[in-house]
């Protein structure tokens, strides 16, 4: 599941990993090819910005084996070159997966069957 929200403890990311039961080399691989360079990688969890949460969170989403994932609004906080990246790995992977996302541009490049929900 990745949540709207995401709220990090003071934590390095060799911790967060093993916290998480990720293996930390993947886990700064998946963040490197997200965008973040390699002098992040030092900052603690709860001092990285907005985007480079975002990017955690998701990182730990997709690492994480599950049958459904949940994503909710994961292009949030991220720019136009990530976005096209996770995409990108979305598309290549095709995890079953369930959006919510308001983007309909986001939705359109997927190329997924929608259901449209109204408030």
């Amino acid at each position: 599941t990745l949540p709207q929200q995401v709220h990090f403890a003071h934590q390095s990311l060799r911790e967060y990993a093993k916290d998480h039961q990720l293996d930390y080399p993947a886990l700064l691989n998946f963040l490197f090819k997200l965008g973040m360079a390699r002098d992040e990688f030092t900052h603690a969890t709860d001092e990285l910005s907005f985007g480079q949460q975002r990017k955690l969170a998701l990182a730990t989403c997709l690492l994480t084996p599950a049958n459904l994932y949940f994503l909710d609004e994961p292009f949030n906080y991220l720019d136009l070159i990530n976005q096209d990246q996770i995409l990108a790995l979305l598309k290549q992977v095709r995890p079953t997966m369930l959006i919510v996302e308001h983007d309909p541009a986001l939705i359109a490049q997927l190329g997924a069957p929608t259901l449209p929900l109204n408030h």
